[in-house]
């Protein structure tokens, strides 16, 4: 996403939750740096993607316009 502090906070939150709620469950720490590596990886997938998408997107509108 973008790189705002209110994104970091989200990010920090949605981290601590999952490693809280694989705590909860007994999961070991291990298996929870694995876990929170395929979130994070993830999570960059999904920017990657959006950004290509928006940039697409933007070739195409300025290609209307013209």
């Amino acid at each position: 996403g973008r790189g705002t502090v209110a994104n970091v906070l989200l990010g920090a939150l949605i981290i601590g939750s999952i490693r809280n709620g694989l705590d909860l469950i007994g999961i070991s720490v291990f298996w929870q740096s694995i876990a929170i590596g395929t979130v994070i990886l993830f999570a960059l997938e999904l920017d990657v993607l959006r950004r290509s998408l928006e940039t697409k997107l933007r070739v195409r509108l300025a290609a209307m316009e013209q």
